[in-house]
């Protein structure tokens, strides 16, 4: 239920109670199984949540020292509450520097020993003026001030927070080594807190889930998983961008009709952008959407689109969040070239080349899967991406980049030159060879990675000399068709021959 979260820019931040202290607020959010962007903007969004605390803190400190002053106009009463003040600044500095050199000797000194505060109950300071009496008497001070619905406030104790925790580098973890350094003073509730950023500038709730899913009766057992809530940024107006492979080149449209689209706000964080103040946004060539200079900080990078269509290797400006998503599939062969655009291996030169290695390496390697003596070449292979010698049309960007270079090739090249000389000595690879039915040469053994001068079947992947295999038929494909034809003719022989032999049981059966 999305009235259960606030509705105000902290997106995923469960409403407080009534009442609950900021550290027991702070404890509970859970950003653990959350993803990276949400991470990150839970560091924004408790930063927002320590701002107004500590703005409140100071507020409401203010306040009772003009109360305090306006009340009491005794002389002696302000000298005294002045050196009671000092005294704070001076504990609250050690605690927040541990290292800097001790304050001076005892600074504050209560000479009347008869003196009593009328107005805020009695209490007597020491003549050591010990830092324990100091904060003893702030938090009696405080008590009397505030009001009596106590459980609203909380006080943050070093041993509520283990080290472990605050050694982390979690939002919430943060936060509890900030709120550390205003140990002893009065926090105010969660409740209490205005937020910076109103929702309808930047809307973070969660988009509307069912109360319940439809679940295969397999799944039964497992129906508790579907319990869980799932965590989904965005709403009707704006959702984040999702990670996504984008084969296409965009047209850049016309800014004021893209940004209308988006309703205007930023595709990477949802902030509303003013009408006037379009041109300040900025266009990333791989989504195809305007972001705000916060979320597009004018990062260049090269378009996986832009290489599969036109082998454009130009960078172009891109968002924070495409930015970071090209980097980390960089090397993912996720590219099927035969798939997306097989007019480029015609296009390019270079391509088509390490496309033919490719195919020759592929037939090679599975010759050294079956052979004892290349276990040492067959290592060599694993110095290459695995997909270059497994899957023919697969690519990733990094090997694209290395075939622009002119990096692959060569090391390629190399692979199927040692391969080639371990076949020509290996007597088990040479009887892994084919001998072509057409010419009937046994002294020259063929094989599949010869493209130069081999024709492979496609259907029975038998080998031929190029220069023999004018037919259209292959002479191994029609031997297994024809003798498939005859098992399906003599098993239909076999088939009517017993059904004939049952009928006259019967009928010998029926006569008797």
């Amino acid at each position: 239920d999305s009235g259960q979260y606030l509705s105000s820019g902290e997106g995923m931040f469960r409403r407080p109670s009534e009442g609950q202290s900021l550290i027991s607020y702070l404890s509970e959010q859970d950003f653990g199984s959350c993803a990276d962007l949400e991470k990150e903007n839970a560091h924004f969004s408790i930063s927002e949540s320590l701002i107004a605390a500590i703005e409140l803190m100071k507020c409401n400190m203010m306040s009772r020292q003009l109360e305090e002053e306006e009340e009491d106009s005794d002389k002696e009463i302000q000298e005294l509450k002045q050196k009671i003040r000092i005294r704070r600044q001076q504990i609250r500095t050690r605690h927040l520097f541990p290292t800097c050199q001790e304050m001076g000797s005892d600074s504050l000194m209560a000479t009347d020993s008869g003196s009593q505060f009328s107005s805020h109950g009695s209490m007597r300071l020491s003549d050591s003026g010990s830092a324990e009496d100091v904060e003893e008497y702030e938090i009696q001070d405080a008590d009397i001030k505030r009001n009596p619905d106590s459980s609203r406030k909380s006080f943050l104790s070093s041993d509520s927070i283990s080290h472990s925790f605050l050694n982390s580098n979690s939002a919430e973890a943060v936060a509890m080594g900030l709120l550390k350094q205003f140990e002893g003073m009065q926090l105010p509730a969660a409740s209490e807190l205005e937020w910076l950023v109103p929702e309808h500038d930047a809307p973070q709730k969660l988009l509307p889930i069912p109360d319940s899913l439809p679940i295969s009766p397999d799944d039964g057992e497992h129906a508790d998983i579907y319990k869980l809530r799932i965590r989904v940024r965005g709403n009707l107006e704006w959702a984040p961008p999702r990670p996504q492979i984008i084969f296409n080149v965009h047209q850049a449209p016309a800014r004021k009709v893209a940004v209308a689209k988006q309703n205007y706000r930023c595709a990477g964080c949802g902030i509303r952008t003013d009408p006037d103040y379009i041109k300040r946004l900025r266009y990333c060539e791989y989504l195809g959407k305007y972001f705000c200079q916060c979320c597009h900080e004018n990062a260049q990078t090269i378009i996986p689109s832009r290489i599969l269509r036109k082998w454009d290797f130009s960078k172009y400006y891109v968002s924070n969040f495409s930015k970071d998503l090209l980097s980390k599939i960089w090397s993912d062969p996720l590219f099927n070239v035969q798939a997306i655009n097989p007019a480029l291996y015609q296009k390019v030169k270079a391509l088509n080349q390490v496309r033919l290695l490719r195919i020759q390496l592929f037939h090679m390697k599975n010759m050294f899967k079956t052979c004892r003596l290349a276990k040492d070449l067959l290592d060599s292979f694993d110095t290459v991406p695995g997909h270059l010698t497994e899957d023919l049309h697969l690519y990733s960007l990094s090997d694209f980049s290395a075939i622009k270079k002119g990096d692959l090739m060569p090391r390629l090249t190399d692979l199927l030159k040692a391969g080639s000389l371990h076949i020509d000595k290996c007597m088990l690879c040479q009887a892994k060879g084919f001998i072509c039915e057409f010419c009937q040469n046994e002294d020259d053994i063929i094989f599949p990675f010869e493209l130069n001068k081999c024709r492979t079947c496609e259907e029975c992947k038998a080998c031929y000399h190029k220069s023999c295999f004018k037919s259209t038929r292959c002479p191994r494909c029609e031997r297994l068709q024809a003798r498939r034809e005859l098992m399906a003719k003599t098993s239909m022989e076999s088939y009517i021959s017993d059904y004939e032999d049952e009928l006259e049981q019967l009928e010998a059966v029926a006569a008797t």
